[in-house]
């Protein structure tokens, strides 16, 4: 089904995202409607506190992503792999290839931008 989507939409990030997905605001769960509905990639805005973590690890099945640190420090693990990145400074960023086990936890408060892709119906799993 083909949507017509307005030319243009505006708004701020950090008071209102397009569903409410915990600061996912473009991906396959955007309402059809939606002007940030796509398939093909999933934007979050992550504006986190410091002590905020994933509950328990996880692994997209075939989505690839990236974390690319605005400010704060924020820590991404890779237990299976028994390795840990720290973004400290604006511009870090890490890499996560589908199939990799992964957890986080926010060291300052921070921003992360995250780009997944593709945008997979239910692609996220327990390992």
């Amino acid at each position: 089904m083909v949507t017509d989507h307005p030319k243009f939409a505006s708004g701020n990030v950090n008071t209102k995202t397009p569903n409410g997905e915990k600061g996912w605001i473009l991906g396959h769960f955007i309402d059809a409607s939606s002007p940030f509905h796509n398939m093909g990639f999933e934007i979050k805005w992550s504006n986190s506190r410091k002590g905020d973590k994933k509950p328990e690890p996880a692994l997209n099945v075939k989505a690839k992503s990236v974390g690319i640190l605005v400010y704060g420090s924020f820590r991404m693990d890779f237990p299976d792999e028994k390795k840990s990145f720290t973004l400290r400074d604006e511009g870090d960023y890490v890499f996560c290839n589908a199939g990799v086990t992964h957890s986080w936890e926010v060291l300052e408060d921070s921003l992360l931008i995250t780009i997944r892709w593709p945008s997979t119906p239910n692609d996220q799993k327990p390992p």
